[in-house]
């Protein structure tokens, strides 16, 4: 059967993230920018005649798969809309940390749908494949989308923004952060005005769109864990020292 290797997953920054309203629904309506970075997983994916759908680590340590495995699932959605009867082994090695908004478990369950869409035959087009990817999580459409996006409605909109390549540093703290509670804590700003997308971009660079931008969630998530505030004081110490004066520092996620 066909397989395709050595297939990178990139994780994603959000260059800001502004919260503008909440639906009926309990979903949020947001605006921002997310860039997608160089560091990333890898996945091999084997196709099958049997229509199990299998995955494996390949990765330095081993991780113990959770029952409700993303990549697992983004492979029997798929499945299940084109109606497939092959099956798949996917092997990922882990490189993105988890727990640090950079949309790691996304951006796997993504390449997923690419890679078996191609290896299946499948021949959705890219706008079905996000479609499918939303049922997944907000941010898998980002990730089939693959490239600096300006992001709005409850992350489901998404339009191409230029944006130069940025050297970045990433601080990871041990402690990490479910994006879910964050989102419903009572404390959460979620009244932002809307900015204006073509007068955003016109110009834009990354440390200029963060001084003028924040990310809605931060407050929220150095109450729930102070270490966030910690890591953005050791990635502004650092880029500091490093570029000779202190460069913009913000959550990621």
């Amino acid at each position: 059967m066909a397989s395709l290797r050595d297939l990178p997953a990139p994780a994603k920054i959000n260059v800001f993230l502004h919260v503008t309203g909440r639906r009926a629904d309990g979903l949020h309506h947001i605006q921002s920018v997310m860039q997608l970075l160089a560091l990333h997983d890898t996945l091999h994916i084997d196709t099958h005649a049997d229509p199990t759908v299998r995955r494996i680590d390949s990765g330095d340590t081993p991780a113990d798969l959770p029952a409700d495995d993303l990549c697992v699932r983004a492979a029997r959605l798929l499945q299940a809309a084109a109606h497939v009867q092959q099956g798949c082994t996917i092997d990922l090695h882990k490189r993105i940390p988890s727990g640090a908004g950079l949309g790691g478990g996304s951006s796997d369950a993504a390449t997923v749908l690419m890679a078996l869409n191609r290896l299946w035959a499948c021949s959705l087009t890219q706008a079905q494949l996000m479609a499918l990817g939303a049922q997944l999580g907000a941010d898998v459409p980002f990730f089939i989308f693959g490239r600096t996006a300006w992001v709005e409605g409850a992350g489901d909109q998404l339009s191409p923004f230029d944006l130069p390549p940025q050297p970045l540093l990433l601080v990871k703290p041990p402690q990490g952060l479910a994006t879910a509670g964050v989102y419903r804590h009572v404390l959460l700003r979620r009244d932002s005005p809307p900015m204006d997308r073509r007068q955003t971009e016109r110009g834009a660079t990354m440390p200029a769109l963060m001084a003028a931008t924040r990310n809605d969630l931060q407050p929220v998530a150095e109450l729930i864990e102070p270490a966030v505030a910690l890591a953005q004081e050791i990635a502004a110490s650092r880029t500091g020292a490093t570029a000779g004066s202190a460069a913009p520092a913000r959550m990621s996620g």
